[in-house]
């Protein structure tokens, strides 16, 4: 497996389970209700880094399946690729 997706799904998992044990139950940067969408796509901080992201690129990035649909069809934008995937592990 890439440790790029393992990164990921080792961070994934981590988030589903801390709501388990009521360490975070908000957004520490707006105060909303914590989930994976939310961490990633909905919070304003994550919203600002896919806007600047996708400004960069002339992209649009609305949630994760916009994401995955575009790094399948187009594969030949490392450095796009690289730079979301980035974004995704250091949120």
């Amino acid at each position: 497996m890439d440790i790029t997706l393992l990164a990921l799904y080792t961070k994934l998992l981590i988030i589903e389970v801390l709501p388990l044990f009521s360490y975070l139950s908000c957004c520490v940067f707006c105060t909303e209700h914590e989930s994976i969408k939310h961490l990633f796509f909905d919070c304003v901080v994550a919203r600002n880094i896919w806007a600047d992201i996708a400004s960069m690129f002339n992209i649009v990035v609305v949630d994760f399946e916009s994401l995955a649909r575009h790094w399948i069809n187009h594969k030949t934008m490392a450095v796009f690729n690289l730079v979301s995937a980035a974004a995704l592990l250091g949120l």
